[in-house]
């Protein structure tokens, strides 16, 4: 027989979450902070040092008292996970990303965007929620193979991502107790649509999404 979770006085549960959630904070002030500063060398040795401490701070996560190991159950009522397994997705996602989409001397990339996307890349293998993923379809649909048509294949991903979000925040609103049962499966199938019709540098990060979605949290 199930027994019933007590919420620590304080609200300490939600402490919790904006520990994790930090590292995404500060990969995102990193990258805003480099466009502050002009965008040139000294701005990019900036926002890479920012990056290198949100990098960090999630590692340590991983520490044998760390994040990972104390919580085994998801927060937020299932809205966050931060197990081993997504912590070393969350790792290697916001990694790729921000080696990928890093400003460059020549220009044409935002740094401010440079930081949003890692810290989305971060955010998505951390938090199994759908409607997350339409944050970078602008960069999914300039991604799209030719073999497929954009303008179908655009509005099937948006529509299905769209579809298995709403259903999976309806399943949470009339779950009694509050759950999020079904999250990690509308999760991993919405990072596969998505990973499947597009290419490009989103691809890996989608896919270990999907996959931390489903992993177990602890080690």
């Amino acid at each position: 027989m199930p027994a019933q979770q007590l919420v620590p006085p304080g609200h300490l549960d939600l402490h919790v979450v904006i520990v994790a959630l930090t590292p995404p904070l500060l990969a995102a002030a990193a990258g805003i902070a480099c466009g502050i500063a002009g965008g040139g060398r000294a701005s990019r040795v900036l926002g890479w040092v920012g990056m290198a401490v949100s990098f960090a701070l999630l590692a340590l996560f991983l520490a044998p008292q760390g994040v990972a190991k104390a919580y085994t159950q998801p927060l937020a009522h299932g809205l966050v996970r931060v197990g081993w397994w997504q912590v070393v997705a969350a790792l290697a996602a916001s990694g790729w990303t921000a080696w990928c989409w890093q400003p460059l001397a020549a220009g044409g990339r935002s740094p401010s965007g440079w930081g949003l996307r890692t810290m989305l890349a971060m955010v998505l293998s951390l938090c199994p929620m759908p409607l997350a993923i339409l944050a970078c379809e602008a960069d999914l649909r300039r991604a799209t193979p030719g073999w497929l048509p954009k303008a179908r294949w655009r509005r099937i991903r948006g529509v299905a991502v769209v579809a298995l979000g709403v259903i999976a925040w309806w399943l949470l609103a009339t779950a009694s107790p509050p759950s999020w049962p079904t999250a990690p499966w509308t999760m991993a199938v919405a990072c596969g649509v998505a990973a499947i019709t597009a290419a490009g540098p989103w691809r890996l990060p989608l896919v270990l999404a999907g996959a931390a979605a489903l992993l177990p949290l602890g080690s």
